[in-house]
């Protein structure tokens, strides 16, 4: 019998993070079947040291080195193998093994993995098969009916390409103030409202800090809306300024205003806000408070957590998202995506995402309340009920597992500090002198200790205190309900509003390609239905979840929304 040691350390290969208490096996290469001679577990710094008995390989070893991890049914799997030299007498170090597994991309700033090329199968987590065959069977009758349009003498020729909208099937009510103020409250992109001692409520649109294309012109808007005597809220008036294109600080080419009843004037300022809501809805709302934000708690989770429950928890709402924001680098937000259309340049798209992720975090975090009791702010309902059951899933699901997560808390502590370290500044909430925000819900007031906006859920790497779990529960719910109900109202909601050119773009002025592409984007991205969140197509969400669910399910229909329509995660 000889003893001989197996050592080395596994790290990332772009940021050198250590991989953590993961399950390393030494095998010996032979002809016929390899034999296994030898196991452990790296530490804390991602270094193994394997002791085996040479008598176990029956000769002198090829060596081969398998590392694994655990997934989220605690299944092993082998992430990489690296073969080591032939016939090997005596100890070997293995050296510095560096995996392209879940690294942070240091190009961009804010969290995105490191992805191996471009496309469809660029991330460490792909779709599932069955996603990825709706995907491309999707693509193609879009994609011919983009190349179509973007071939007609106009924008209106090119619309007609596409099917029927919400907003072109209600016709005139569309354009009325009535339909103008629900889709403010409740549409594609919900607004955040700040109220005045006067009583009049504000939502703003501006991106005039930032640079600008040299083609492409949008608005900034401010909008004033009150109560009438039923507590509804009606406009009272839209201001807006045009920049002038390229301009940088900007200059101005025109300024105004107007109030309901003032005619033509009255429908443009109308056009010109719903342009700018278009743009903040698509930029912050639903790629950097949806696709971003949770896509920086999925690269957290997966990096570092692969025996506490939480991976169990997390991972059927959180996968997939690293798939589809490595894909949009390209078709979304990229030189080409569909964000170019807007003023912004593609380096500018990425400090408004940077910046308003500089307000995304899980703590103190709930949704809106409404702005009246009428039933007009029906979102702020929905919102409210879909958050209670989250967090009382939440609560039934640690009650169970509450033992198990404590005892492997080490890589929550981890999964916390990648959250922090990787997240972008803090960046206080902006407010009008003489004004508040309805309710800081959805606003993070104070600067985390860090000035980082995400805070740590925990500081100890075993024994949490009771507001260490709290902590976790809350980051949780977040993390699951922005992967869910936030994503995909913005989501499925982008043909409803964004499907007629007339009615909401991304500029003032549009090429017939320009239309083309928008109506290809909101169509396509809406018609790819996967991964349904009641339906459980690929039998990963707790039974628990969706029970909890279908109990509110008359709740939810009477607000008018239908739970089956609700994604599990955000898959597109």
């Amino acid at each position: 019998m000889v003893i001989q040691t197996v050592s080395g350390k596994i790290d990332r290969q772009f940021d050198r993070s250590p991989f953590r208490d993961t399950l390393i096996e030494v095998w010996d290469r032979d002809f016929g079947l390899d034999d296994l001679v030898g196991s452990g577990r790296t530490n804390d710094n991602g270094e193994f040291n394997i002791s085996y008995d040479t008598d176990y390989a029956g000769d002198t070893p090829d060596l081969t080195l398998k590392i694994i991890r655990l997934d989220y049914q605690s299944q092993p799997h082998v992430i990489f193998e690296e073969d080591g030299p032939r016939n090997v007498e005596g100890d070997y170090d293995f050296g510095t093994i560096s995996i392209a597994d879940w690294g942070y991309d240091p190009d961009y700033a804010v969290p995105l993995i490191r992805s191996g090329g471009a496309g469809i199968f660029a991330s460490p987590q792909n779709f599932v098969a069955s996603q990825t065959r709706k995907i491309l069977l999707k693509a193609v009758p879009w994609g011919l009916r983009r190349r179509e349009a973007g071939e007609k003498p106009s924008v209106e020729a090119a619309q007609t390409v596409f099917p029927e909208n919400l907003t072109i099937k209600k016709g005139d009510v569309s354009r009325k103030d009535k339909f103008f103020v629900d889709a403010t409250l409740n549409g594609f992109a919900p607004a955040l409202m700040t109220q005045d001692s006067n009583g009049q409520f504000h939502v703003r649109y501006n991106l005039d800090q930032y640079r600008w294309d040299e083609s492409h012109q949008s608005p900034s808007v401010h909008l004033t809306m009150v109560k009438n005597a039923e507590g509804n809220l009606i406009p009272q008036k839209i201001e807006w300024k045009l920049r002038k294109i390229a301009s940088f600080p900007p200059e101005f080419s025109d300024d105004g205003s107007a109030e309901p009843g003032e005619g033509a004037a009255w429908e443009k300022a109308k056009l010109y806000f719903r342009i700018a809501e278009f743009i903040d809805g698509q930029v912050k709302g639903h790629l950097g408070r949806g696709h971003l934000n949770v896509g920086q708690y999925a690269v957290a989770l997966y990096r570092n957590i692969q025996k506490s429950p939480i991976l169990k928890l997390l991972h059927p709402h959180l996968k997939g998202v690293s798939a589809i924001n490595t894909f949009g680098k390209d078709i979304i937000f990229g030189d080409q995506g569909v964000l170019a259309l807007s003023p912004l340049n593609s380096a500018s798209l990425i400090d408004v995402m940077r910046d308003d992720l500089g307000q995304c975090n899980w703590k103190n975090w709930s949704p809106r309340n409404e702005v009246n009791s009428t039933g007009q702010h029906s979102y702020a309902k929905i919102q409210n009920l879909y958050w209670n059951i989250l967090n009382e899933y939440v609560d039934k699901f640690f009650t169970l597992y509450e033992e198990k997560i404590k005892l492997d808390w080490k890589e929550i502590y981890y999964f916390s500090q990648d959250l922090v370290s990787h997240s972008v500044p803090f960046v206080p909430p902006h407010i009008v002198d003489g004004e508040q925000y309805v309710d800081n819900n959805e606003i993070s007031v104070d600067a985390p200790a860090h000035q980082t906006a995400i805070s740590p859920i925990t500081e100890v790497l075993t024994h949490p205190k009771d507001q260490d779990i709290q902590n976790l529960k809350q980051a949780c719910a977040y993390a699951i309900y922005h992967a869910t109900i936030w994503h995909d109202w913005r989501n499925d909601n982008q043909a409803n509003y964004g499907g007629e050119i007339d009615y909401a773009r991304l500029a003032i002025d549009y090429s017939v390609e320009d239309a083309a592409f928008q109506l290809f984007i909101v169509n396509i991205l809406v018609d790819v239905k996967h991964g349904y969140l009641t339906k459980n197509e690929e039998n990963d969400i707790p039974i628990e979840f969706i029970s909890i669910l279908q109990r509110e399910s008359q709740n939810f229909e009477d607000l008018g929304y239908d739970l089956r329509d609700l994604r599990s995660r955000i898959n597109i």
